[in-house]
């Protein structure tokens, strides 16, 4: 119970961190590298396990969690070094401090163009937000610019990355793979994690380049139709004796069903893992965002809950059929992403909260953030100009 509590602690705490340290360029491939880490610790744990499936005594077990305290013991003494975000120093009053963490982070001058023009933003938004006063929980459903609306697009996005069925393959997929006939359930996990693991290194590289919104969708895209032919290969001709379950299955489908689960979960790293946390990350103002974050983390962990504690039970009453349950939410998904995900890349963090107060529609959202850029960068060339 104290893991859960600690992980779903960092869950909240480290994409917020990221997005509130880094520079607006940078901030979506750092915090997919969030999401990066955890596919690959998914991919160090099955190959633990793997390596110790056939320990006599305890060792099967008191391996994998022995490595686990040498982990969170790095981990404990990075923090120790961490900086602090320049934006919750700032609100604090300690401008100054503010000023030095965000030099540290950024690796600048500390009296640079760029760290003085942030630092500026930064004191803005949290004077505006301190004339509002401080943030109330009720603040959630009566918020200006769109606080409701930007508290449920988080709470739908979390969810929506749980729902879409990715631990369906992760959290069962030994015994998944054993009903397909594979003879090395473990081996079939660790290629999951793998391909996992190695398709979000891909998404990092694709977050800065193509965008949140057309990520998103085609993602969702790709792992709807994924699903859709896993589950009715499954369902419709898996098994070779009059489709009963209990009967003998046909090899050829069966390794057709872990290629498009292989596929699926190509859709799903590269695209919903690391950039739902990027997107809810970003969408609040900083007086709302640890508890816009706590509220999208938590819908997330009590999917992923459910996920976990339902799962046997419905696939011991409908089988593979439960995979259209999962294709139901992703096409979801396609018309969410459409008409309520807006486009967030390279936007700092007081754009995006301008973008929702000047009301722009989703659909709208890229052109005005080429927009909002486009007249960033000119400034930026007037200042240096004048300088020169």
């Amino acid at each position: 119970m104290l893991g859960g509590i600690a992980i779903g602690a960092f869950s909240v705490t480290v994409p917020m961190l990221i997005s509130e340290c880094v520079p607006s360029n940078l901030r979506d491939a750092c915090v997919s590298c969030w999401q990066f880490m955890i596919t690959l610790s998914i991919l160090v744990g099955n190959a633990v396990c793997y390596g110790v499936r056939h320990s006599e005594g305890n060792g099967g077990y008191q391996i994998p969690i022995g490595l686990g305290f040498i982990f969170c013991a790095m981990l404990f003494l990075a923090i120790l070094i961490l900086p602090e975000s320049p934006r919750y120093l700032a609100s604090m009053g300690k401008v100054d401090e503010a000023h030095k963490a965000l030099s540290r982070t950024v690796r600048m001058d500390p009296h640079s163009n760029y760290i003085d023009n942030e630092m500026r933003e930064i004191l803005n938004s949290i004077e505006n937000d301190k004339a509002l006063g401080e943030a109330s929980w009720s603040e959630i459903f009566t918020g200006k610019p769109k606080m409701f609306q930007r508290i449920m697009i988080g709470i739908f996005t979390l969810s929506l990355q749980q729902l879409c069925g990715a631990n369906y393959f992760f959290y069962y997929g030994t015994s998944l793979f054993t009903s397909l006939g594979s003879n090395d359930s473990f081996g079939t996990a660790m290629i999951l994690s793998g391909v996992n693991c190695g398709c979000t290194i891909f998404g990092i590289f694709l977050v800065n380049r193509v965008g949140r919104r057309k990520l998103l969708f085609w993602g969702a895209a790709l792992m709807l139709a994924s699903f859709l032919i896993f589950a009715s290969m499954g369902s419709f001709a898996l098994y070779t004796d009059n489709n009963d379950p209990n009967g003998p299955v046909s090899a050829p489908i069966g390794r057709a069903m872990i290629f498009f689960a292989c596929l699926y979960i190509l859709g799903f790293a590269t695209t919903w893992a690391p950039l739902a946390f990027v997107v809810v990350a970003e969408i609040f103002p900083q007086r709302i965002r640890s508890k816009g974050m706590a509220l999208g983390t938590g819908s997330l962990w009590l999917w992923n809950f459910c996920i976990s504690f339902f799962t046997p039970m419905i696939t011991n009453n409908i089988g593979y059929k439960y995979g259209y349950v999962f294709s139901g939410c992703v096409l979801f998904s396609l018309f969410f992403v459409y008409f309520c995900i807006h486009e967030t890349q390279g936007a700092t963090l007081e754009e995006i909260d301008t973008m929702y107060g000047s009301g722009v529609k989703p659909w709208n959202s890229s052109k005005y953030i080429k927009e909002i850029q486009d007249m960033r960068n000119q400034d930026h060339q007037d200042t240096t100009s004048t300088e020169a």
